[in-house]
């Protein structure tokens, strides 16, 4: 047996579609509209018996697995190790052994960014808190410290000093400077680091798990001529689409 025909006997097809599409039980099959094509008709048909769905207008079908990878624009393999998160699905010691490489390689590199990005997004908190110039913009936009707290909304001073804090900050949690220029946070200039995110005021961004995955920045002092939004590149924890 393979790690996916494993995954879709321990996954209810029915239950994973319904949290996304409408769907209603009609005979042996559960019918609604398809996610992946606008429609006014019920043509997207889930099978539960067969484990499989098809949608008579566009012609999308699959699994499970191939459910989450055209919804969430992933690879197979990405969307099985998606399943295997979400779900929390213990895997037997001999599936394990025959993908330990692939899983555990996929699992310790997003771990790590995750990781990663929930302490940038503490120490930009923390860098909001601490400017009152960004806190008073924020204030003025009605935004309240509330919701400031509840959303982790942060800034990213500029500056050599505070570039210095945030390599500081990563490495007392034993990451490195690496892993800040590998997922796009910082980036080297010609004559030294810089980031994106520097005089924005930022956004940090969870996944479906609530893991801190990507961040978005938005200019907010007058005579900035920089785009006005700027989000995390693609990596392996953070998708655009």
């Amino acid at each position: 047996m393979s790690l996916f025909v494993y995954l879709k006997e321990q996954l209810s097809i029915i239950d994973i579609i319904s949290e996304s599409v409408p769907i209603k039980a009609a005979g042996h099959y559960w019918k609604g509209p398809c996610p992946f094509h606008a429609e006014k008709d019920a043509s997207f048909t889930v099978s539960p018996d067969k484990k499989i769905f098809y949608c008579f207008g566009c012609q999308a079908s699959g699994d499970v697995i191939s459910f989450i990878a055209k919804r969430e624009n992933m690879t197979q393999w990405e969307a099985a190790n998606h399943l295997i998160d979400r779900y929390n699905i213990a895997i037997p010691d001999h599936l394990l052994q025959a993908n330990a490489g692939s899983i555990k390689q996929n699992h310790a590199e997003k771990d790590e960014y995750f990781k990663l990005c929930k302490i940038v997004a503490g120490w930009m908190h923390k860098q909001l808190l601490a400017n009152n110039t960004a806190l008073q913009y924020l204030h003025n936009r009605t935004i309240t410290d509330a919701t400031i707290q509840q959303f982790c909304i942060g800034y990213f001073p500029s500056g050599s000093a505070a570039m210095n804090s945030l390599v500081k900050e990563v490495q007392s949690d034993g990451l490195l400077l690496k892993n800040l220029l590998e997922s796009g946070i910082v980036q080297e200039g010609r004559a030294m680091l810089y980031s994106p995110f520097e005089e924005r005021i930022v956004f940090p961004i969870r996944d479906g798990l609530g893991r801190w995955c990507g961040f978005g920045g938005r200019i907010f002092k007058p005579g900035d001529e920089r785009p006005k939004y700027y989000n995390s590149k693609e990596s392996i924890g953070f998708e655009k689409g």
